[in-house]
């Protein structure tokens, strides 16, 4: 998907993981927020994961950013 920002200087990204499956509920997997004017090229980072929504070390997410 593609957005325009206006305020980048006040933006933050929300990175929101659930378990999509017809067999249970939309399960919480992790989550991970960013402020916009923090981003670089690629980002990759933990994940907060659980139901303390704790950092976990064996959780990751990679995005590819691209800014014009």
């Amino acid at each position: 998907f593609s957005t325009n920002i206006h305020c980048p200087e006040l933006a933050i990204i929300r990175f929101c993981i659930k378990d999509f499956d017809s067999t249970s509920a939309n399960d919480f997997v992790g989550e991970y927020s960013i402020p916009f004017s923090s981003i670089r090229r690629i980002l990759s980072d933990r994940l907060n994961t659980g139901y303390r929504h704790s950092p976990d070390e064996c959780a990751s997410l990679f995005v590819r950013i691209h800014i014009e």
